[in-house]
């Protein structure tokens, strides 16, 4: 086959090949119904690295942002740590632990079972007063039975004192955040600025801390107009010092002699 047969097939085959991507041309509306039925599909690549316990880990966005909230309670929960271990009875107690030769959980652990001892003895001693008759075994299994059920007695009534606490604090956090949604209804209060929530974990109530949030944004906005116009009736100055009193440009008027 010569080459001139040769390349007149190569061009028909293109031309072919051309007329067939022409004569394909799919309708707009087919495109994009495609394009809307495609499943689109969001990769988050974030990784935080963090050392914990002596090793690397990475952290998924939710576990960053999880950690994230737990750690500003981190200053409140320091503090009440450090005025724990900095209390005076607490270093009375490690002081004598220490005379005792005895960890501070066993000593504490004998200084109650003393003092359980001490209240079962002064039960009994006045039931055998009352009951000279009685014998010290008597005596002492009624006063170990009196002993149990005044601390059954006293843990109902520390477990009742603990719920009605827990349930005033959560009619008082129902109420406030009910105020604030009457008082700012725009406010989405899951996504708080972080000054916010800040001042709510050092223990500033919700309303207070968001109107001081709102202060804090009006004297900024105040400082910021308050520059701008500095700013502005500066470079007017400086304009009009370049004018001359006739409203000619200086410059100008040099160049036009």
């Amino acid at each position: 086959m010569s080459e001139e047969m040769t390349n007149q097939s190569i061009d028909d085959d293109s031309f072919e090949i051309e007329e067939a991507n022409e004569s394909y041309e799919p309708e707009e509306e087919e495109v994009e119904s495609a394009e809307s039925t495609e499943p689109t599909t969001e990769t988050d690549d974030f990784e935080l690295d963090i050392r914990y316990n002596g090793q690397n880990q990475k952290l998924t966005r939710e576990e960053a942002t999880t950690l994230a909230q737990k750690g500003m309670n981190y200053d409140k929960i320091y503090n009440q740590l450090q005025s724990a271990l900095n209390n005076p009875v607490l270093k009375v107690i490690e002081d004598n632990a220490r005379k005792a030769g005895l960890s501070v959980e066993d000593y504490t652990n004998r200084m109650a079972q003393f003092q359980d001892t001490m209240s079962i003895n002064q039960i009994a001693s006045n039931f055998k007063k009352e009951n000279p008759d009685v014998s010290d075994a008597v005596a002492n299994q009624y006063a170990r039975e009196v002993y149990k059920n005044q601390q059954a007695e006293q843990a109902r009534r520390d477990a009742d004192k603990a719920k009605a606490d827990a349930d005033a604090e959560n009619n008082r956090l129902y109420a406030e955040v009910q105020a604030f949604n009457q008082r700012f209804p725009d406010v989405d209060i899951e996504h708080l600025p972080n000054d916010v929530i800040d001042d709510i974990n050092a223990g500033v109530p919700l309303m207070e801390a968001y109107l001081l949030y709102e202060n804090q944004q009006l004297r900024n906005r105040v400082a910021n107009n308050e520059t701008n116009a500095k700013n502005k009736a500066n470079a007017v100055g400086k304009v009009s010092a370049n004018v001359s009193d006739d409203g000619v440009d200086p410059f100008v008027q040099g160049l036009l002699g």
